[in-house]
């Protein structure tokens, strides 16, 4: 896992170059540290300096990508599984963490005046330092998708500003401004509602078993929104139309005597009886199954 002042930073949205001066692990001293040949997780001395290195050859250089975080042999810096832990390895519980990773090589300029030449030094308040986090942990282990190599980025929801119609059907919203929430294709939430009972459709509490959530009203379809750009340079039009439509019947209560009187008119079935559609002998109904020999053009309205 990767942190960037304490915010996770996902694999290929940077390329960095980072530089290292305490706790620096590499590919070979993890190897290493798991078949117990070697004391320590880190290399070249840097599990027990701080601040300051006697030369630049006590100090690591990595990359980091679409791959995760690479030592100066572009090998990745990991070690996940629990039983690459040695017995008794105090990193066992919460992993193995560098120290700070910046993003400006370590140099003489950072150290104290008078400090020896060959002398390296990090910067004593970087306005930006890396870390690394790699252990058999959930927490300090990361899952991302991928394509081509490179993760695949995930839009946060997005919210969008509507005013509601003006009318009765809008009950105490109408013509006010509401904010809603974008989550992608059959996804717009935010409309304000309430739960009611399912047999008679009186509002009740939600907390109750089987209590169904209605919203309040709907946005009508055709509606025009703006779905603004994360980046705020460009606006995508939307146009709103239901995937799904309910009707609730409300309860008469009292009244319900004035349907006594309704007449209904009783329907005869079609001649011919029934079939089963999925029968070989009734394929005469539907007509034959056609062969599918390419990709379907368009699932859920969107041409692919």
């Amino acid at each position: 896992m990767f942190y960037y002042n304490q915010t996770t930073v996902i694999p290929g949205t940077a390329a960095l170059t980072l530089y290292c001066l305490n706790q620096c692990p590499t590919a070979t001293q993890l190897a290493g540290y798991s078949s117990a040949t070697l004391p320590t997780p880190f290399a070249n001395g840097t599990d027990a300096q701080w601040f300051s290195a006697s030369s630049s050859a006590n100090t690591l250089t990595y990359s980091f990508g679409a791959a995760g975080l690479m030592d100066d042999k572009s090998a990745p810096v990991i070690l996940e599984q629990a039983s690459q832990y040695p017995s008794g390895s105090p990193y066992m519980q919460n992993g193995i963490q560098t120290g700070w990773l910046v993003d400006s090589p370590l140099s003489n300029a950072n150290c104290p005046q008078g400090t020896a030449a060959a002398t390296v030094c990090q910067p004593s308040n970087p306005a930006t330092y890396y870390t690394w986090q790699t252990g058999p942990n959930q927490w300090n282990q990361s899952l991302w998708l991928t394509t081509g190599g490179r993760v695949v980025p995930f839009d946060p929801p997005q919210n969008i500003a509507y005013t509601v119609p003006t009318g009765a059907a809008y009950g105490t919203y109408s013509g006010l401004p509401i904010l809603l929430q974008f989550n992608g294709y059959g996804n717009l939430k935010g409309i304000p509602g309430s739960c009611v009972n399912p047999t008679d459709n009186s509002v009740e509490d939600c907390s109750v078993s089987g209590a169904s959530y209605v919203p309040t009203f709907s946005i009508p379809d055709g509606t025009k929104m703006t779905l603004p750009s994360l980046s705020g340079s460009t606006t995508t039009p939307l146009i709103v139309k239901a995937l799904n439509g309910e009707i609730l019947l409300h309860s008469l209560g009292s009244g319900a005597a004035q349907c006594s009187s309704m007449a209904l008119k009783p329907l005869t079935l079609p001649s011919g009886g029934l079939h089963d559609p999925s029968s070989t002998a009734d394929s005469e109904f539907l007509g034959t199954m056609p062969t599918v020999t390419a990709a379907p053009k368009v699932i859920d309205g969107v041409v692919q």
